[in-house]
């Protein structure tokens, strides 16, 4: 029961990590798009997300 319940918790917690991770870079994304004179869409589009 204990293996289960570390598996549990191991993927709660590495869903999370994936969760902020991405949140960041698309937050990154948004600041290179002002920097480079870039248009959203066409990174939204590479990302395969529109802001």
């Amino acid at each position: 029961m204990l293996g289960i319940t570390v598996w549990i918790i191991f993927f709660i917690g590495s869903y999370f990590i994936i969760f902020f991770a991405a949140d960041i870079f698309l937050e990154n994304l948004k600041d290179i798009c002002v920097i480079y004179n870039l248009s959203p869409f066409i990174i939204g589009m590479l990302d395969l997300r529109i802001l």
